[in-house]
This record gives structure tokens, sequence and C-alpha cells, in this order.
């Protein structure tokens, strides 16, 4: 039987609420989520730490739609996940197979750590602070976010999508200016902390403008044909 490691405090990550705020899907279903993609990379065998799944996958899983599942993905993307390989992997899942005899030993020696009557540590003998490993971490969690900014096709304060989706709803909407549109909506959202679920309420949203636009559309070229079949009798006449 194949294991893997969970930390004790992963069911209570902030990480989780964050995902859930920028995607708009509850708190549960997101630990959800987190869950089966993590049970998910461990079990690839050509490279584990990295997901196989696709929104789909996670949709059929999780009994949620296809659109949730995927705004989740998409708002761990920087967060947890880089480019489906979940970040700090090594860290968190070890190589190693701890037996039992190798967690007694262990458990030995930090007792004969506890119980040995060292010498406090002085300001002197205190170990340097690692200022090039430091400035790694910087590097790395910069680029990170930039990154992770490139990601998105649009970026508000809670609508964020990728190319993949701006295209769909730019395909759907094709008589908006979706930009626009997008900008509004997500300053509605935020002035009226209508976060949750932002990813249903937008596509109602633009739908409802583009109909409205395409029914402007019908009714003043209706109107135009009704002026040319009832012209007015009495142009012309002097």
């Amino acid at each position: 039987m194949e294991w893997l490691r969970l930390w004790h405090d992963m069911p209570t990550d902030p990480k989780w609420r964050s995902v859930a705020r920028t995607s708009g899907q509850p708190l549960a279903t997101v630990i959800a989520a987190a869950t089966f993609l993590l049970t998910n990379a461990s079990a690839n065998e050509d490279e584990r730490g990295v997901t196989q799944c696709d929104a789909e996958t996670v949709a059929s899983v999780l009994d949620v739609t296809e659109e949730a599942a995927a705004a989740i993905l998409l708002a761990m993307e920087g967060r947890v996940l880089d480019g489906g390989r979940w970040i700090n992997w090594e860290k968190r899942q070890p190589k190693r197979e701890d037996s039992s005899a190798e967690r007694t030993r262990a458990y030995r020696e930090r007792r004969r750590k506890e119980t040995r009557c060292d010498a406090p540590v002085t300001q002197g003998d205190a170990p340097e602070r690692d200022t090039d490993t430091e400035l790694d971490t910087e590097k790395d969690l910069s680029s990170l976010r930039s990154d992770r900014a490139a990601a998105y096709a649009f970026e508000g304060e809670v609508i964020r999508i990728d190319d993949a989706q701006f295209r769909r709803w730019g395909s759907a909407y094709y008589t908006l200016d979706l930009v626009t549109e997008l900008t509004g909506i997500d300053a509605w959202l935020v002035q009226g902390n209508r976060r949750e679920n932002w990813f249903f309420k937008v596509p109602r949203m633009l739908e409802k403008k583009h109909q409205q636009i395409i029914g402007d559309g019908i009714r003043a070229q209706q109107a135009a044909d009704v002026v040319v079949l009832h012209p007015d009798p009495t142009a012309g006449v002097v």
C-alpha cells in the first residue's frame, strides 16, 4: 500500500481560504479538491508530486460542476501548485520510508538530546543567518508572483481568469468589450462584497448584457423595416 504524508495544519492551512475566496467556491470543496490532488500527485509513477488531473476529472470526483473545478485549479496555481506540480513537494513528501524501528531510534535520539545538559548557546555561538538562502527565497517568491500574474488574461480584485477562459467568454459574448465589462463587474463584486460564487455570477451578467444588445439590434432593424414597407404617404406632396 502506498502512503501519503499530510502535515499537521493541512486542514487549517490559510492558503485554502485564499483559494476559496479567489475561486468563489466553498472552503470544504477546496480542501476536498486539495486532498484528491495530493493523492493523485503521489500516485503519479512517472513524476511524483505532479497532478495528472484536469477540471473534468476533479469535477467528476467531487461531484461539482466543471466550472467550479476549473476555478479552484486556477486559484491554486501560484499558491500551492506550479504548473500542476505541488510546491514544496520534496519537503512535505521526503523519499525516505520510515519504518517502526527507524521511528523508535529517532525518538530515543530526541530523548537523549533533551536530557543532555548542554550549556546555553551564547550570542557569539549562535549560527549566522544564511543571507544567500534568504535572498534566493525572495527571488523565487518574486518570480513565482510574476509567473502567476502572467497566467491570467484578466486579473481583477475578484475576477481572475486564464487565457482559455477569456477566449471562451469572448467568443460566447462577442457583442461585448470583454475587458470593459469584466472591469465593471469586478468593481460591483468588490463594492457589494459579492465575491462568493463569482465564477457563476459573471457569465450570467455577461449573457444578460449580450442578449440585451442583440435584442436592441433586432428591434432597431425591425423598426427600419417598418419604415421601408410603410413610407409616409404625405412625403413629397407639395
